[in-house]
């Protein structure tokens, strides 16, 4: 078998259940074997820390392929499984102590293919030097391809710690498999897998059927696609079973309830990546895997957006000549309920929905921040009559800067997302006219600086969402606009999924509680109130 080299990848509710599908694709499975290079196996990193670490990847890995992200993205009913290298043992080592395989070059490439023996084998080492002529945190083999199923069995990608390190490591093993299963390097969609320079999840419907010509076997399915036949994903908010999960399909994927699928999202957006776009959209986001779809045309341009649980109000900022309005919007027809003007306030950029205290509504306020073209202004508006009081400006004079806004209720914490820094901010409301100043302090560890960025937060899977855009400076000059969708966990403030999406400019993110289903995928009464409920690996 011929083979060469690819330049890997480098770092650069509102719903009615619909019935689960009665016929769903059979999934193409890739058996992995995995290794770890020998030199990385000390202290506390040692082969189970490895295994959580690997699994944890390949569950994004299925995210990317099994899911949706977005209008242009075919779902792929494509599953990654560990397999054994002897009962019960899914991860060994390689290598001898001080052998240079922990960091791949050149040659290192013939002595990994005769390791692990036969069928495709995974090898994790800290950092690859030379893949196709270039440093990389991924590189495949690229076989010689055919339309065949089941003929190639015999393949290596190797992956890094760099990945991991860089929050990508699971689109790199998808993208490296996607090499092992003849897919090259393309350039046509900002959200693509196989691009070579970004970490996006789409595939076209050939590409699917391509993936599939590498697996080893044929055997389960995928619980939300639609019909026989890959491409198509059940409606989010569809009751799912797939292993032992048990619970409602978000963009593709079924996830556990409660959990990350039990949030729907709504942004005002507009599709297109471009700044400047007139967001009078309302677009919904599958909170698991970031695929959205657009619902509407409002005929008004929103600038933020945000949602009351107590009274099932959804809120946004119409622009506005002299004063933006607050407005309330019906989630069916999407039209407006009512508007009112926000005096002496004509930029109002972001807000998020405090519920106070109580369950009732006379605690209830909107935050929101409102630009003065010096420093943005920490506002508070009385849902009932819109009447604005004066918080205080933040400390930070960046007009434009700070562009989301979400209240975690579940601590009584503020946030804004912006794309200075690691991307998120931190509002201290206690300071607030102490003596003027709001103090906001960017968030340690996080790297989702995303320009136009909106935010919102999920008190039933206890997250913090965030929707971008970040440009890229292309190595052959101009640049390139990917839209982001990032989880972050709200209780440790670490980012659980980020993936490049099908592109949109959002302007304003709301987090809606999904119904939840019962056993036999009823509607139950009311919706889900549980907070604190951090989103659960799922099995694949």
């Amino acid at each position: 078998m011929n083979r060469s080299r690819l330049l890997a990848l480098v770092a650069a509710v509102s719903l009615v259940f619909a019935a689960t599908a009665t016929a769903d694709p059979t999934a193409d499975r890739h058996d992995l074997k995995w290794f770890v290079h020998t030199d990385l196996v000390s202290g506390g990193n040692d082969l189970a820390f490895y295994e959580d670490m690997i699994d944890a990847a390949l569950e994004d890995a299925l995210l990317l392929l099994e899911g949706q992200q977005g209008p242009v993205d075919s779902v792929c009913c494509q599953k990654l499984d560990k397999e054994e290298h002897a009962p019960g043992v899914t991860l060994s080592t390689f290598g001898t102590p001080g052998d240079g395989l922990d960091v791949v070059d050149g040659s290192d490439y013939s002595t990994l293919q005769g390791l692990g023996g036969s069928g495709t084998r995974a090898f994790l080492v800290d950092s690859i030097l030379n893949c196709g002529g270039s440093s990389a945190i991924g590189c495949a083999d690229l076989p010689s391809c055919n339309s065949s199923y089941d003929d190639d069995p015999d393949l290596i990608l190797v992956v890094t710690l760099d990945a991991n390190d860089s929050g990508v490591l699971g689109p790199v093993i998808a993208h490296e498999r996607g090499h092992n299963a003849c897919l090259q390097h393309v350039a046509n969609n900002e959200c693509e897998l196989m691009q070579g320079a970004v970490a996006g999840g789409c595939l076209s419907a050939g590409e699917c059927t391509s993936f599939g010509t590498a697996r080893q076997s044929a055997s389960g399915s995928c619980a939300c696609h639609a019909g026989t036949t890959q491409g198509t994903a059940d409606p989010d908010a569809t009751a799912c079973t797939d292993g032992p999960i048990t619970g409602v399909c978000s963009g593709g994927v079924c996830g556990e309830t409660p959990g990350i699928a039990s949030t729907e999202l709504i942004a005002c957006g507009a599709p297109g990546a471009a700044g400047g776009e007139t967001t009078d959209d309302p677009l919904r986001l599958s909170s698991l895997t970031g695929g959205w779809e657009d619902l509407a045309d409002l005929g008004i341009t929103l600038k933020a957006l945000d949602y009351d649980p107590d009274g099932d109000v959804l809120y946004g900022i119409q622009d506005a000549a002299g004063a933006d309005l607050l407005v309330t919007l019906d989630r069916s027809s999407w039209t407006v309920l009512t508007s009112t003007a926000l005096t002496g306030h004509d930029d109002v950029i972001a807000m998020a929905f405090d519920p106070g205290a109580t369950s009732g509504s006379g605690d209830d306020r909107l935050l929101a921040l409102s630009s003065d073209g010096t420093f943005e202004d920490l506002i508070e508006i009385d849902p009932g009559t819109a009447a604005v009081t004066l918080l205080g400006p933040l400390n930070i004079g960046a007009p434009g800067n700070f562009t989301g806004l979400a209240y975690d209720f579940t601590r009584q914490r503020l946030y804004t997302s912006s794309v200075a820094n690691t991307g998120l901010y931190e509002i201290d409301l206690s300071s607030c006219g102490n003596p003027f100043f709001c103090n906001a302090a960017s968030v340690p560890g996080l790297g989702v600086a995303r320009e136009d960025s909106s935010l919102g937060y999920s008190s039933v899977s206890d997250a913090l969402h965030l929707v971008g855009r970040t440009t890229y400076n292309l190595s052959g000059g101009g640049t390139r606009e990917v839209s982001f969708h990032d989880t972050i966990d709200a209780a440790t403030l670490t980012e659980t999924f980020s993936v490049g999406v099908d592109p949109y400019t959002p302007s304003g993110l709301a987090a809606i509680p999904v119904p939840e289903p019962g056993r036999d995928g009823a509607l139950l009464a009311g919706v889900i109130a549980l907070a604190g409920l951090a989103r659960r690996r799922r099995a694949s």
